[in-house]
């Protein structure tokens, strides 16, 4: 056992050493070896690293079991016990000297011996932990960081620290057996108002004095310091106040550090509001997709239905590209939460750029102008488009808070190829190929003292109230993880300009062809599918589109509904379409289940939540096939010719 004691036998008698050894490991305790001498003693005790030392005062050789101590004790921190079968009082004042942990006189039992070595480790143990705590004080002791004074019992001055005599800006020499009150002079409150400390009571009266409220100390200089003073009487054998010792605390940093952990406190409410909004705004996006998916849904159905010279198919379609709008401005609200499920894809950032300067222009208000100058041969970057949007809405919002009377941002694109030379300056910049996005205003600009840390989390120039400190960070954190990195250039007065630069690809953007609604049904050989969604009208519109391919359809509001409808069916679903979050089980443990009865089922899994509730990660590890609302019935019908390629349907 790692745990067992190790006991290193110093014994010169062969059958003595066996019976000990053999006493000793039926006692449970381990004994590495035995040895007859000193010399072998001191040699193997650096590897075997015993606990303890059993050693017989005579040993053959040059040294005996008295000076073979000495120097154990001297190289090693190993408590010994001497064996001795001599008791003359010689023999033990020799012994005392070396201060053995234990003396065993032969014979003895394995019952002394036994409590013998127990009270040898005990008290080494004791004596280490004494040992630590005189190490702890003393250091302690030395690492004062307060001011401390002692005073005779005529209050006059005895002592003083350095760090006391650097707050009252006077030397001991200079203090030495003045009164005290002559070297502390204290204020009340920021005017000034001198105070009389009673520091009198405290040799006279024996009472703990302590001054803690709003007190400065003022020095020759003229210098004021916040303190905290606290005095206690010093008091000899016979219980008689002899002195007095007082402490003086710079409480500046204290002070400090109280209003930043109030700052602190602030911003952690403010971010866990933020937080709390963003939960509510995902529930909400939640059941506005799932709306929406039933409003783009049954438009499309109608259009179906009406010829495209009638006027109420150019109604139906305005319908149709409000839904859209309304879908797109819930993604958008959504940015500053980051309330969506994260997925880089080759990516042509003048799309978000362009899709979103309409709604910035709602934004920033008619006093500011915006302009964009768009590279029209932008090379491709791998990114997130909905991180990438947040990012220029931060940069954005924060250009409108430089603009107060107005202004000009300017949203510019290029292609970059940065040398060596190109990159001097710039911190976590390389070379290479890159896209660059600049967002410039002409606004007040940010002062150079802070331009280091305005991307600190909760960093903020704003007034309390008026703003987190997290719209620069989170900009940073996002360009991060696309690789990339944000270069700031900015005067006071002449405005600021963010560029920021991301990796170029070689890739090509798949452009994705709009697919014209079909006039006429389509046809999928009445496969069978189970739609399982709590909303009405999604569920209704789920349905309609996918009878209309030509889909067997059975429908459920409820997990529990849901199975009890797929084992009705004997298990011939061939495919499950299921919102994510049910009433009373998740689409993941629904489809999970059911996979179990048919491995080879089609899932479909959909979700109006942009947030963690969506699953995204889960559904993404599993490989499931996943369908973000609002959707329409072009996009289902995608879905169905991705999972029937060979049956694809027929006008």
């Amino acid at each position: 056992m790692d745990d067992q004691i190790k006991i290193l036998v110093v014994e010169d008698e062969g059958i003595v050493a066996e019976d000990i050894f053999q006493s000793l490991e039926n006692m449970g305790y381990k004994v590495p070896q035995v040895v007859s001498s000193g010399q072998e003693a001191i040699k193997t005790i650096p590897s075997l690293q015993p606990d303890i030392v059993l050693m017989d005062i005579v040993l053959r050789g040059t040294l005996n079991g008295i000076e073979t101590s000495k120097r154990i004790k001297k190289r090693f921190d190993i408590p010994i016990i001497y064996l001795t079968a001599y008791a003359d009082r010689d023999t033990l004042e020799k012994a005392k000297k070396t201060e053995p942990y234990g003396y065993l006189l032969k014979p003895f039992d394995d019952r002394e011996l036994r409590i013998t070595i127990e009270m040898a480790l005990y008290k080494h143990r004791m004596e280490h932990i004494l040992k630590e705590r005189e190490a702890y004080f003393s250091t302690t002791l030395k690492s004062i960081i307060d001011g401390v004074i002692t005073t005779d019992k005529a209050g006059c001055v005895s002592f003083m620290n350095p760090v006391a005599e650097a707050l009252t800006g006077i030397s001991l020499d200079e203090a030495y057996n003045k009164p005290v009150n002559q070297i502390i002079t204290l204020e009340k409150g920021k005017f000034g108002k001198k105070i009389n400390p009673s520091f009198d009571k405290i040799l006279n009266e024996g009472i703990y004095l302590s001054i803690s409220e709003d007190v400065w100390l003022v020095n020759p200089s003229g210098d004021r310091i916040p303190v905290e003073n606290s005095g206690s009487p010093i008091k000899n054998a016979r219980n008689e106040i002899i002195g007095a010792v007082i402490v003086i605390q710079d409480i500046t940093e204290k002070n400090r550090l109280d209003e930043e952990k109030e700052r602190i406190r602030q911003e952690l409410l403010q971010s866990q509001k933020m937080e709390a909004v963003g939960k509510l705004a995902g529930g909400i996006a939640h059941d506005f997709n799932t709306l929406l998916t039933a409003m783009r849904g049954f438009t499309d159905m109608a259009l179906m239905r009406v010829e495209s010279t009638e006027p109420m198919h150019e109604e139906l379609v305005q319908v149709k590209n409000a839904a859209k709008s309304a879908a797109e401005l819930t993604q958008q609200l959504l940015l500053f939460s980051q309330k969506h499920p994260l997925e880089s894809k080759p990516l042509n950032l003048n799309g978000p750029v362009a899709e979103l300067i309409r709604m910035l222009e709602r934004l920033l208000g008619e006093s500011i102008e915006i302009r964009t100058e768009l590279h029209p041969d932008l090379w491709t970057i791998m990114g997130d488009k909905s991180t990438l949007e947040q990012v220029l809405m931060n940069l954005a919002v924060n250009a409108r808070e430089a603009m107060i009377s107005g202004g000009i941002l300017t949203i510019k694109t290029e292609n970059a190829h940065l040398d060596e030379n190109g990159i001097i300056g710039i911190e976590g910049a390389w070379p290479g190929k890159f896209v660059c996005l600049s967002v410039s205003d002409t606004g007040s600009g940010i002062a150079p003292e802070i331009q280091h840390r305005i991307f600190e989390p909760f960093f903020t120039t704003k007034g309390s109230g008026k703003g987190t400190g997290l719209g620069l960070s989170v900009v940073y954190g996002i360009i991060k993880e696309h690789n990339g990195w944000v270069h700031l250039y900015s005067e006071l007065n002449k405005g600021t300009s963010f560029k920021i630069y991301i990796p170029a690809i070689e890739a090509r953007i798949k452009k994705t062809k709009k697919r014209k609604l079909p006039v006429k049904s389509v046809t999928y050989d009445k496969k069978s599918v189970l739609v399982v969604e709590d909303q009405d009208g999604a569920r209704e519109f789920t349905s309609r589109a996918l009878h209309k391919m030509g889909f067997d359809v059975t429908s459920a509001s409820t997990a529990n509904e849901a199975m009890r409808l797929f084992h009705k069916k004997n298990t011939k679903v061939d495919l499950v379409i299921s919102d994510v979050e049910l009433p009373d089980l998740t689409g993941i443990e629904l489809v999970d289940q059911l996979i179990e009865k048919k491995k080879n089922l089609k899932i479909l899994l959909c979700s109006g939540y942009t947030d963690e509730k969506s699953r995204w990660p889960v559904i993404r590890e599993r490989g499931f096939r996943f369908l973000q609302k609002p959707y329409g019935f072009s996009e289902l019908m995608d879905v169905m010719e991705e999972f029937y390629p060979n049956q694809k349907g027929k006008k």
